[in-house]
């Protein structure tokens, strides 16, 4: 068995290669920039130098529920509480079949800001989330939309107007994520 290996390349390969690792060490540079995009923003919020703005725009809260009837009964409440000056609640009830209904009738006796409708039965869709955001975005009567679900909960009353401070001239749209925490044992 004879194992002669030869480095012998031609110019043009030599510049091909010569490309591609350009082009991976440009990738790695992007990919670095990309990722450290979050470090970057929490260090320039620790700073002060991140400014937020102080005018709580009015903003409409939509609640995607499909069977959550026990959700509803344990995070409505936070949603509905929070400390924020002008903002309703429209849960989007997605063909539930258990007591989600009723459930939000009597939270909407309750709470003056709480409308709720629903995606009727048997709505031939590809998407019936799609659909149930849609019309929630219809029944709203503001310009900012927050989404959420009706399994969500918010850490504090201070969620919306930590969503809503965002908003500041030239931004137009503000994500936001869930962070799973882990319980310990």
């Amino acid at each position: 068995m004879d194992l002669n290996f030869s480095w012998d390349f031609s110019t043009p390969e030599i510049y091909c290669l010569g490309i591609l690792i350009l082009i991976w060490i440009i990738e790695i540079i992007y990919q670095f920039y990309l990722f450290n995009r979050p470090f970057r923003f929490y260090q320039k919020e620790k700073n002060g130098k991140i400014e937020y703005t102080h005018q709580y725009p009015a903003v409409s809260v939509i609640v995607y529920a499909q069977n959550d009837a026990e959700n509803l009964v344990k995070y409505m409440p936070k949603i509905l509480n929070q400390a924020y000056p002008e903002f309703e609640v429209i849960v989007v009830n997605d063909d539930s079949t258990d007591d989600s209904k009723d459930i939000l009738s009597v939270l909407e006796t309750q709470y003056k800001n709480l409308y709720h409708t629903y995606v009727p039965e048997g709505s031939r869709n590809l998407s019936h989330k799609k659909l149930a955001l849609t019309l929630g975005i219809k029944a709203a009567r503001y310009d900012i939309v927050v989404f959420t679900n009706a399994n969500c909960d918010p850490r504090n009353n201070e969620w919306l107007a930590t969503i809503a401070r965002n908003f500041v001239p030239g931004i137009d749209i503000v994500l936001g994520y869930t962070a799973i925490e882990r319980k310990e044992k």
